[in-house]
């Protein structure tokens, strides 16, 4: 007799049964990495993760050298297997419903905020010298980069590495920027904005409008009714 079915149910009880444990248990290691990371290299760190977030593993955390940094995600989020905290000095706020897809990047030296509901997909780069404000409902496809600062040229003799210029970058309530597409210092990109695969924003984007090419020109969205 088949008692296939019967496993099958078996097991998804017991999975059931697990998950909170579970969850728990990857909360709790979570934070230990965090504080131990922190201590190792002279620095502290304040955490406060929902008991409700799912987390993956590993998540990466690099804390640089006698700092103070701060963390906290809200309810109902997911930082999946392998998403990237680079945290020197900074202050990261995750919001509700939030998810950080596998191989998101975090680098943090100013204010993070991101209010949520938000998806941010695989390999997404966010960083945050100065003010990195994503708004609620704002979402971020693949291998997309957003960024607060940048470097320049100078004199031949100066490395650009050394030359930072650094201004708050926002994307808008209910702003979708697609794959690879970059959005770049001191942008403000408005409310029901699409930001195209590839484009490479240098300029604000006005509410309801479409940015597309690199660099970038603005065009009203046409919506769909």
């Amino acid at each position: 007799m088949d008692n296939s079915g019967g496993m099958a149910r078996a097991l998804r009880g017991a999975a059931g049964r697990l998950g909170p444990t579970l969850h728990r248990a990857r909360r709790k290691a979570f934070i230990a990495q965090l504080q131990a990371s922190a201590a190792l290299v002279e620095s502290t760190i304040d955490v406060d993760v929902h008991p409700s977030v799912r987390l993956g593993w590993p998540i990466r955390f690099r804390i640089a050298p006698h700092t103070h940094n701060v963390v906290r995600v809200g309810a109902n989020g997911w930082i999946d297997d392998r998403v990237e905290f680079r945290v020197s000095g900074g202050v990261v706020e995750i919001g509700d419903w939030v998810e950080l897809r596998s191989g998101c990047r975090l680098m943090v030296s100013g204010h993070l905020t991101i209010e949520g509901p938000s998806v941010f997909s695989w390999d997404v780069g966010l960083h945050c010298d100065d003010r990195l404000l994503i708004k609620k409902w704002a979402s971020v496809s693949e291998g997309a980069t957003i960024v607060d600062s940048n470097h320049f040229h100078t004199d031949p003799d100066t490395w650009f590495i050394d030359n930072r210029d650094a201004r708050p970058t926002t994307v808008g309530v209910n702003t979708w920027v697609a794959a690879n597409a970059v959005i770049t210092t001191g942008v403000t990109v408005g409310d029901n904005c699409l930001v195209a695969a590839n484009a490479v924003v240098v300029d604000d984007v006005p509410d309801d409008h479409m940015a597309v090419g690199a660099p970038a020109v603005c065009s009203p969205r046409r919506l769909r009714r």
